[in-house]
This record gives C-alpha cells, structure tokens and sequence, in this order.
C-alpha cells in the first residue's frame, strides 16, 4: 500500500490536510509493467484530488492533462496512462455452468454444492485448474436436481432462446415458446428459465450476446420452464 499525504495553503493561510493510499491487489498487478501504469494510474487520479481539487469527474480534463504529462515523462519506460486499464485479468479459477456453458472466473475457491450460475441457475464445475478426482468425489454431483413444489404456476416449454440482454438490472432472454407463434414470444428473467440446453444451444451459436455475470446462491428448483 501506498500512503501520500499533502498540505495546501490558502491566502488567508488556512492550511488543508489531505491523506490518500493506493491498494495494490497482487491478483492484478503481476508485473513490474502492470505495476508502473497502475501507479501512475493512480498518482494522477492523487493529483487531481490533491493539487486541483476536483471531486467529481475523476477521469475528466484533470485527470487526462495530468495523464498526458506523465506519459510525456515516462513513455520511455513503457508508461502510458489512460483512462482504463487495458490489460487482461487472468482468474486463478474458472468454474463453468453445465447448462448455459457461461464461465466463470474467481481468484479464490467456491462450493459448487452451495453456488449456481446467475443467469440460468445450472450446477457449476471447476475447469481450471482440473481438479483432483479425490476433490471430485468429495464434491456434489453437479448434474444433480432437486425437486420443489411450484404450487400454482403455469409451465409452458421453451422452443428456442432467441436473444439476451439486460433490462431493469437484471439478465433477461427472448424466448419462443414451444406450440405458440412469434406474437406470444416474450422477454424474460433468466431466473424464470430451466432449459439449460436451449441456453447452451443459444451461447454456442451467439458467443458474444449477454451472458450471466453473477453466481447465486442454490436453491433447490425442478429442471422445467415456468411463467408467473
């Protein structure tokens, strides 16, 4: 961790004390490289706060002139500082969902007995690295269901998955239901699907349309499609 502190001095002499650190997370900043940007990344952002005062914006006009004369300065040394930062974040886990084929990236160790995919709420098993048979065993059976009464909800079958995207905050799919025309197609959250082969068949053939970002906590459910 990094700690800067400074003191500005107004005319009437009231001083101003600031204090600022920068976290540096190992799982990220892997290499002298990476941790020269992510520094002057960082000191520019301090020295918007510290020395311009600016509170919002952070990657406004500030933050980019201070950008560019650090760039100026040490672009030598394979220093460029830009608004994002462009590198790739190499997980030290991938656990992939057996239904929709979503991966998913963790830099530490999950129960798959007690998490499932967010979007369509499949088992999930370890690829990466591939794990033990011992720790295979120890483990749930992924492709295990359990079963709950849905009481009085409607289940209708899902022909096909035809499009993703986010709506309200939250994955939803276009689905065509299974002995129904276009007009009754409709959108809905991913929660409410149970067709992890129609998700995978969908994923397989629009690799880059919205995909479930988040894991969830399991919860026992029927392998089936419902509608409220």
């Amino acid at each position: 961790m990094v700690s800067v502190s400074s003191s500005i001095f107004s005319a009437a002499r009231t001083s101003y004390q600031h204090y600022a650190s920068i976290e540096l997370a190992e799982t990220i900043v892997n290499s002298p490289g990476r941790l020269f940007d992510v520094l002057a990344h960082e000191f520019c952002h301090l020295a918007t706060l510290m020395l311009d005062g600016r509170r919002t914006q952070p990657h406004g006009k500030e933050f980019k002139a201070w950008a560019a004369r650090v760039s100026k300065a040490f672009g030598a040394r394979g220093v460029h500082v830009t608004t994002t930062h462009s590198y790739k974040i190499v997980p030290k886990y991938v656990w992939q969902c057996v239904g929709c084929t979503v991966k998913f990236g963790r830099h530490s160790r999950l129960n798959p007995a007690q998490w499932r995919c967010g979007g369509c709420m499949g088992a999930l098993v370890q690829v990466k690295p591939v794990p033990r048979e011992a720790d295979q065993a120890a483990t749930e059976d992924p492709q295990r269901v359990d079963v709950m009464d849905l009481g009085d909800i409607t289940e209708w079958d899902v022909e096909k998955i035809l499009d993703s995207g986010f709506a309200d905050g939250q994955l939803k799919y276009l689905v065509k239901w299974l002995d129904f025309g276009p007009e009754d197609n409709s959108w809905e959250p991913a929660t409410n699907l149970r067709c992890p082969d129609n998700l995978a068949e969908f994923y397989r053939q629009n690799p880059d349309r919205p995909a479930p970002k988040r894991l969830t906590k399991y919860r026992p459910y029927r392998q089936s499609q419902w509608r409220n």
